[in-house]
């Protein structure tokens, strides 16, 4: 072990830190302690006992960090650590530092250098500096205490808190400078010092300067130097072309360049095809800049380049208007003669506009069979590839593949005709490890692509786990990003640790793909597309997902229609109805200037909008009974209890119960509610992206506002609310959105959930609430008769396995007795009404609300526009919580500290984004079908070769695995076979809504001739054999 990590918990705990601590095999290998935000003196002492260096990064404020160091470089001078040989650390963080009292304190050189001369020991060689304020007496203090730095990576240079005489001497005192990267300058003078003196240094081998370096700065170092870069292997550099020119000679070792270029000569791609060792190159050329075919072809002699980009300054980011690009004369065969060069190629990033068709990828595929990655320009003609016969897999381990247009002409704005479906099915044929398909500038017509994709792409079960957003506009992202969410002092700093730029909102990019995708429209947005896979999940359009189970959902949606068939016949009485229980003679309907009627359908309530007489406006809402698995009246009881409490105990804006009734008989009329109309609107996820900062930051409080006073609704046990004597408390068991789904299923968690909770049916236990939903979700994974696909049963088995076992690590012990708290169940924007300045007035649909462990918790997942699915892909994890989580969970400090003077929910979603992704586990957790995804993506998308080893050896452990897998898969086979049966019957006029399971039993034991009983014995009675002893020996709970 070279680190651990304390949180705050185990640190206002010294004993239980001793403890952990003492139990590591080695202690002295633990090179950091990284402290969390609270100082505890004894916890201390334990910490120098055993550590080395304290890593600073989140103790707060600057009085306790004062403290912190204080403490530790007294023990330093009394020397109370059990060995001299204390300091292992080899690196030096400085991250996210912006009081200037703090950086005092670290500068004071009597104080630092007198009292930690054995620093002095450390081997410590590396320092960054990231987003910190420093100053000159800083680098003076780091180089008196770590002498042997030798490389040094450069957030920013902020010119106004730092000379360039104090930097560069910093930069010379290093006897073995072996690396200098400064990610960004804002003084060219800090380049022109530098450059000299980095130019001279033997060891230096990666350097990067972000300054405009003058051609007059080269030819004076030439003339005084001589030598220059001579163990130079890594290079970022910005100059004039000219200037590039000079340094050929000290260049001809490079194997690793990054070149900007700031004018322009015909010669500067000859020079640099010059630098035959180079593997890695990286070109940005000024956008005006009219390429010549000719110079482009010659960096063909670069025989060993495994990764290239070649782009023109601007064309990486918004596709730019026809007037300001010149399309530059490089054709199929040019294209062809330049990479018939490179069949070692792994990497091709080619963004110079040019005229290219479907030949450019065939060149590709006969000269660099190893690329994995290919983005090009726009008009590649994709839908060429169906002319090609020679070969049917063209690229056998490409799995990026990125075009900056697909059939839309970026010039003309002309629609090139198209073949969807065609096009679907040849890209899964030449792409057959294809995982990453991104589409910029896809606007017109994209909807149509996608509904005919769908089908082709499942039929070639493709293993992409990531479905594509509304939003397709794609650049790509820098990083990658390490560390975790830090403590700041000032609402300037993004919140995470980055070895790179953290990346703006539009740095974002959308991985796409395709098992098992289905895409429908959004019915709030025409422009967009929204996009669900077997994920169970409520659209906007207000129809239940059922898991993917279209059977059921069948069933369910045609007794769904005819229920509201009977209340629209009903209107009459709804508005005489409403009319008497709000006291007043006479009601009518009312058009909604949100959905453009005076009735709507949701998923699970029927709404009539209606103005009494005395010219109020209030909403009917009736619960669709065939859509729901509970009891409508206990559901509406919940709700009611919620909505009252909220409102008599906190300000979150829920609507007022004007009136109701609950009665348990079957008149769909026996249940309702009466609610205060509230004026206002809703946004779409379109509208939401399109919203400018600071109108998206008065969302952002007015939402901050309702989760921290929601947090703060704590109960003693897990459950829903209903009225007691006393008020509310928790009297029902909890009912979430895929509970209600799968019961409908015929899956019954239900009862899986009762054999939980105690004698009182209550449940107090964080753990065994997990363990619950872990056994739900593999006991829904057993019974569900498409729980996997064809030829990946064994995968999607093993990927459940594994997620138990990574919520072992997940759960939180010392969290099992509480704190429980209440949840909204469903918080999306379908369910928020907001003014024009879009300050939330209206948080509508309690009905799934409900009180869970404070590990379930989670914060808005929704503010990037991307679903759990395309959150579990690590890159994806971490531009959300870069960017948009880190903006609202800056306004949630905030507004808590102007609330409850405290940070009670700030600081536990700081530390729940760096627990392993917390909330996407607590939302695999709750959504069964999101494990499959939330794995893979986690555990296997970056290097998907560990995925074959793995499941050979989970096979080996246990034979009836492979069983069950393929008793699972031929559920599969059969369920597909039913619904082609369905589907048949709809063609020939019969009444397919109507068909449930009992009814393909009956198809199905027709087929055999045999009993419908038997029929459905027959096809569970294996398989349930199988599960019994795979369960006997493997259960998905948290205690083993």
């Amino acid at each position: 072990m070279e680190d651990f990590h304390f949180t705050t918990r185990a640190l206002s705990h010294p004993e239980i830190l001793r403890r952990i601590i003492t139990q590591l095999t080695n202690p002295s290998l633990a090179r950091a302690a990284r402290v969390a935000r609270s100082w505890f003196a004894p916890a201390t002492d334990a910490l120098w006992q055993y550590g080395s260096l304290a890593h600073l990064q989140r103790v707060k404020p600057d009085k306790r960090r004062q403290q912190y160091a204080s403490k530790m470089t007294d023990l330093a001078v009394e020397n109370k650590h059990r060995s001299w040989d204390y300091t292992i650390a080899r690196k030096l963080k400085f991250e996210k530092i912006t009081s200037a009292s703090f950086i005092d304190y670290l500068a004071d050189q009597d104080r630092l250098c007198k009292s930690c001369q054995p620093f002095k020991s450390s081997p410590v060689n590396e320092v960054t500096i990231m987003d910190s304020i420093v100053h000159d007496a800083f680098f003076e203090c780091i180089a008196e205490l770590w002498p042997n730095i030798s490389k040094i990576y450069i957030g920013t240079l902020f010119p106004s808190e730092i000379t360039q005489q104090a930097f560069l001497d910093f930069v010379k005192s290093r006897p073995s400078l072996e690396s200098l990267d400064v990610q960004e300058g804002e003084d060219d003078l800090q380049g022109q010092d530098l450059f000299p003196h980095c130019a001279t240094r033997a060891e230096l081998t990666a350097l990067r300067l972000p300054f405009d370096i003058s051609t007059e700065v080269v030819q004076k170092t030439i003339a005084q130097e001589g030598n220059l870069f001579p163990s130079l292997k890594s290079l970022f550099i910005t100059m004039p072309s000219d200037a590039f020119s000079l340094l050929l000679g000290p260049f001809r070792n490079l194997t690793d360049l990054e070149v900007e270029v700031t004018d322009v000569t015909t010669a500067i791609l000859s020079d640099i095809s010059s630098i035959t060792a180079l593997e890695r190159l990286v070109v940005i050329l000024p956008c005006n800049y009219d390429l010549p075919k000719k110079e482009i072809l010659s960096l063909r002699s670069l025989t060993k380049m495994r990764d290239l980009y070649l782009n023109r300054d601007g064309l990486d980011g918004d596709v730019m208007e026809a007037e300001d690009l010149e399309q530059l004369d490089f054709i199929d065969a040019d294209f062809e003669e330049l990479v018939s060069h490179f069949p070692g190629l792994c990497s091709l990033t080619f963004l110079c506009e040019c005229t290219l068709t479907a030949r450019a990828l065939l060149s590709l595929a006969d000269h660099c069979p190893r690329l994995g990655s290919v983005t090009l320009p726009s008009d590649v003609d994709l839908y060429g590839l169906g002319l090609d016969t020679r070969k049917k897999v063209l690229f056998p381990e490409l799995w990026s593949l990125r075009l900056e247009s697909l059939y839309t002409s970026q010039y003309t704005g002309e629609v090139v005709g198209t073949d969807f479906e065609h096009l679907s099915k040849r890209i899964g044929e030449h792409f057959p490890k294809l995982t990453d398909m991104a589409i910029k500038d896809t606007e017109r017509g994209f909807a149509d692509l996608a509904s005919s994709f769908a089908p082709s792409v499942k039929s070639h079960r493709r293993r992409v786990r990531e479905k594509v957003a509304s939003d397709l506009e794609l650049t790509e992202v820098k990083g990658p990003w390490i560390g975790s969410v830090c403590e700041m002092e000032d609402d300037e700093a993004y919140g995470f640790d980055t070895e790179e730029e953290d990346p703006s909102e539009d740095d974002e990019y959308y991985r796409y793909g395709a098992e098992d995708i289905d895409y429908e429209e959004d019915d709030e947005s025409d422009d967009s597309v929204s996009i669900t896979g077997p994920v169970s999940s409520t659209m906007p359009g207000g129809d239940v997902q059922l898991g993917g189970n279209e059977r059921t959902q069948r069933s369910v949606h045609g007794q769904r229609d005819d229920f509201i068939s009977q209340l629209r016949s009903r209107e009459n009485d709804i508005l005489k109805l409403a009319a008497t229980k709000c006291g007043q003679p006479t009601a009518e309907f009312f058009q909604s200037e949100v959905c453009g009627d005076y009735y709507t359908r949701g998923s699970y309530n029927a709404t009539f909008f209606i103005r009494l007489a005395n010219g109020q406006k209030c909403v009917l809402r009736i619960p669709l009974r065939p859509c729901l698995a509970y009891c409508p009246h206990r559901k509406l009881e919940c709700e009611i209890a919620t909505m009252q409490h909220l409102s008599n105990c906190t300000t979150i804006p829920v609507p007022k119960v004007m009136a109701y009734r609950i009665e348990k008989a079957d008149d769909p009329l026996s249940t309702f509610a009466i609610l205060e109309h509230i004026d206002g609107k809703r946004l779409s996820p379109a509208e939401l992206d399109n919203t400018p900062s600071e109108n998206r930051l008065e969302l952002y409080k007015s939402l901050a506002d309702v989760y921290i006073q929601l947090r703060r609704q704590e109960f003693p046990s897990i459950g829903k609310l209903t009225r007691g004597v006393d008020g509310v408390c928790v009297g029902e068991k909890t009912a979430s959105i895929m509970m209600n789904m799968m019961q409908l299923e015929g899956l019954d968690p239900i009862h899986i959930q009762n054999s939980y909770h105690d004698e009182s049916g209550l449940l107090k236990s964080a753990n065994i609430y997990t363990k619950m939903l872990l056994s739900i979700g593999y006991s829904a994974f057993l019974k569900s008769p498409n729980a996997v696909m064809v030829d990946m049963g064994l995968e999607n088995l093993h990927h459940h396995f594994l997620f138990s076992k990574y919520v072992e690590t997940w759960i939180e012990p010392g969290l099992d007795e509480g704190p429980f708290v209440l949840i909204h169940g469903d918080l999306h924007l379908s369910n928020m009404v907001v003014d024009d300045d879009l300050r939330l007035v209206g948080v509508l649909d309690w009905e799934w609300s409900r009180v869970v462990p404070v590990q379930y918790f989670s914060p808005p997942l929704w503010l990037s526009n991307r679903n759990e699915v395309q959150l579990a892909y690590p890159i994806s994890w971490e531009c959300y919580c870069v960017t948009e989580f880190a903006k609202f969970l800056r306004v949630v400090k905030s507004r808590e500290e102007d609330m409850y003077q405290n940070n009670l929910l700030h600081d536990e979603w700081t530390r729940k984004m760096t627990d392993r992704a917390g909330p996407l586990v607590a939302n695999a957790l709750e959504n069964w079908t999101d494990v499959d995804w939330f794995i893979f993506q986690r555990l296997f998308h970056q290097d998907p070769s560990l995925k074959k080893t793995a499941l050979e050896a989970f096979a080996a452990d246990d034979p009836l695995r492979t069983q069950l897998a393929e008793m699972k898969e031929h559920d599969c086979r059969i369920y597909e076979k039913d619904l082609e049966l369905l589907v048949e019957s709809d063609k020939n006029g019969q009444n397919s809504l109507s068909a449930t399971i009992p009814q393909t039993l009956a198809w199905r034991a027709y087929l055999q001739n045999i009993p419908i009983s038997a029929g459905a014995l027959g096809a569970t009675i294996a398989a349930s054999a199988v599960a019994v002893a795979i369960w006997s020996r493997w259960q998905p709970s948290p205690s083993r």
